[in-house]
């Protein structure tokens, strides 16, 4: 910021030979500490400004997919710095090799946004699968802010944006069955007197378990066998199942195997229990001494 002032030593004096006039040139330089990103955070103009809000607010999740498999998330918002409502705009994210965000990198989705007003912030979020044409590796994450050029701003140097802080991991195909396979039966217990049994099953998956399959024969089942049971997709699933076991009074092992979306089938896991007929009332036996019948008994 620069000061100037001009002060005459002899101010009645209309003749400028009658004294020495003193011209004090005083400049005063104040170096400030502010970057130029931080000024035209508080540049105020008759245009929107659209920008991202910074690192603190940008999030994805998972930090690894498979093409066409994984269901993803971005999160950002977006502020608008400028004097004047925006219009509607769309914000296209793009996975990069590198720190430059640009329309040649790799597109996965875009979100139509809705105007925001003068010093507005809006949540921006996308959740969607990753395409098929996406090379397996590792990428940043990032974003064009108004892609296709709707709004006219004030500055158009700053909207994009990225994910510093990590990358993602692209996989072309999930390869990884689920893991940790458990099964107990009726909460462990060693008898039981009726076929009808719980099943305590639990398994993991990077992506998620979709199926389970629950039998008395060891033998692994194929992905395209009619006896698994579909369960809603989940990474870390539980719950507890009906199994009918079979009638034969003996000890049984029931065998379950789980699998996801790819047809990844895991090991099995199995557990015991023996299965015994209730004792009933006997049947009746004739005495033929005593003309009558033995015992407590139920006619035949």
């Amino acid at each position: 910021m620069l000061y100037l002032s001009l002060t005459n030593r002899h101010p009645s004096s209309s003749n400028l030979e009658s004294g020495p006039t003193v011209i004090v040139l005083i400049v005063v330089l104040l170096i400030s500490v502010l970057s130029v990103s931080c000024l035209s955070d508080i540049v105020l103009t008759e245009e929107p400004d659209l920008k991202d809000s910074g690192e603190t607010s940008r999030s994805f999740s998972p930090t690894k997919v498979y093409i066409s498999v994984t269901t993803a998330y971005i999160s950002t918002k977006i502020s608008n710095g400028g004097l004047t409502t925006s219009g509607s705009f769309i914000v296209k994210f793009y996975v990069s090799s590198d720190q430059t965000i640009n329309d040649s990198d790799s597109y996965i989705g875009s979100k139509s946004m809705p105007g925001i007003v003068t010093g507005g912030i809006a949540d921006c979020d996308w959740r969607g699968i990753f395409p098929s044409d996406i090379s397996a590796g590792n990428y940043y994450v990032g974003w064009i802010i108004d892609a296709d050029n709707e709004v006219e701003e004030f500055n158009e140097s700053n909207n994009t944006a990225y994910i510093s802080s990590e990358q993602i991991t692209i996989k072309s195909s999930d390869v990884d069955p689920p893991s940790n396979p458990s099964v107990l039966i009726n909460g462990g217990d060693s008898t039981t007197d009726s076929i009808t049994a719980t099943l305590s099953l639990s398994a993991e998956d990077n992506v998620g378990v979709t199926a389970y399959f629950a039998s008395e024969d060891s033998s692994t089942p194929l992905s395209s066998d009619s006896g698994w049971k579909s369960v809603e997709s989940s990474k870390d699933y539980s719950d507890d199942v009906i199994f009918e076991l079979s009638t034969e009074e003996e000890e049984k092992t029931v065998y379950v195997w789980f699998k996801d979306l790819a047809n990844n089938i895991s090991h099995s896991s199995n557990d015991n229990i023996t299965y015994y007929q209730p004792p009933g009332i006997p049947d009746c036996i004739l005495d033929s001494s005593t003309d009558g019948i033995l015992g407590n008994c139920k006619l035949l």
